[in-house]
């Protein structure tokens, strides 16, 4: 069935479809919602269970319902719909959240009435099969049921808050319509970071009791991930028209406009795009060193949730070497294989991470993790290159805590 028996997309469908025409539409397991949505963040949520430690707290279910739920919002953002439209359904979808907070809030209502309503206002603006099957699928509740059970009320309203800031954020940039600078480029960014990192951390914190994870290192965790995001899904951005942000800086395209920068082909026009991309694949790895420093400093007796960071963490470098080794013509004219990484090598990283993670106390992970950030192209996941390094890390017959070559 896949990695952690999370399934493909089309199963998924497959299931969804079989359970609406039987009038069971509320079948589908959460794993396998967000997994329809996003594999590539479904899987390694999945180790926050499979890879849990003896002292440490399962944490997936906080940490999927959270990824669920922003990813309902990144529908909205990303739908095919008006401007306005966009805007009063994300108020709408934090006011559900907001009421799910209170404890005298009445949830089947909520369910029935608001979040029913804010389904059928969102739908046409699916872009694909598999996002009108999410939103439709989220809008049965299961999503706001999991968070209602959450229990401190503490942890309920770290997924709130951060579904309040980055609304604030996506609002924002809706209203302005587009991304003037590499600042304000920077400054989404940080809104995504900043909401995620604290709400991972707050999770932690409250289920684990754990005080001492960095909020500045999660927040460049975070961007990380974003930005390489946002460079992955740039043709797709703008595929998908007028309604979506395109997150390109405009300064750095002055003089030539969106559907020019994506079509014309001039040499000047195509030095652009490759600056433009640069420039975000900069950023991003600019925050990557701090991103492996978060997971460096996660406690070793919390093997899942390291296993879930560095998951992350390496299929984010993965992903920019591949954009990097590509010429940026294939990246803007969607190439999927410019922008992705082959699937081998995503099932290297989480065999890896799943392994090292349970070795030697946490000591093991922490080793290899210092290595990595200082040099990660000596350490490739591609099938051929990842059996030749990893043997080492992995078994005892070739490898030694002190870091004995």
């Amino acid at each position: 069935m896949g990695l952690y028996n999370i399934p493909r997309s089309e199963e998924i469908l497959e299931e969804a479809k079989k359970l609406k025409d039987a009038g069971k539409g509320e079948g589908i397991s959460q794993r396998k919602l967000l997994a329809l949505k996003s594999r590539s963040f479904a899987i390694p949520i999945a180790q926050l269970y499979y890879c849990n430690g003896p002292e440490e707290y399962d944490k997936e279910g906080e940490i999927q319902n959270l990824y669920i739920s922003l990813r309902e919002l990144d529908c909205i953002e990303d739908g095919r719909l008006d401007k306005e439209i966009k805007l009063e359904s994300i108020d709408k979808l934090i006011h559900i959240y907001t009421e799910v907070n209170r404890p005298d809030a009445d949830l089947e209502s909520l369910i029935r009435t608001d979040l029913k309503n804010l389904t059928a206002t969102i739908l046409p603006g699916a872009v694909d099969e598999e996002e009108k099957v999410f939103m439709e699928q989220f809008g049965y509740g299961g999503a706001i049921m999991a968070l209602r059970e959450f229990k401190p009320i503490g942890l309920r309203s770290r997924i709130v808050n951060c579904m309040g800031n980055m609304a604030s954020g996506m609002k924002e940039f809706l209203r302005k319509g587009k991304v003037e600078t590499m600042k304000g480029f920077e400054k989404y960014c940080y809104y995504v970071a900043e909401s995620v990192g604290e709400a991972l951390n707050g999770i932690v914190q409250i289920k684990d009791n754990i005080r001492s994870l960095d909020y500045g290192l999660a927040r460049d965790t975070g961007s990380f991930l974003q930005s390489t995001n946002i460079a992955k899904n740039l043709p797709e951005d703008y595929k998908e028209g007028k309604n979506r942000i395109i997150f390109i800086p405009e300064e750095f395209h002055p003089g030539i406009t969106i559907e020019e920068l994506f079509n014309r082909e001039d040499e000047k026009t195509k030095e652009t795009r490759k600056k433009i991309l640069g420039a975000i694949i900069g950023y991003a790895e600019s925050n990557f060193e701090n991103a492996v420093k978060y997971a460096i400093k996660i406690p070793e007796h919390l093997p899942g949730y390291n296993a879930f960071v560095t998951t992350s963490v390496i299929s984010a470098k993965e992903t920019l070497k591949v954009i990097k080794q590509s010429d940026a013509e294939r990246v803007y004219k969607g190439d999927k294989t410019a922008t992705k990484m082959h699937g081998e090598t995503f099932k290297n990283i989480t065999e890896f991470t799943d392994k090292a993670v349970r070795l030697d106390n946490g000591i093991r992970i922490k080793d290899w993790q210092v290595k990595y950030s200082h040099d990660p192209c000596q350490f490739s996941f591609k099938s051929g290159e990842y059996e030749k390094w990893s043997a080492k890390y992995l078994t005892d017959e070739y490898y030694s805590i002190n870091g004995n070559n």
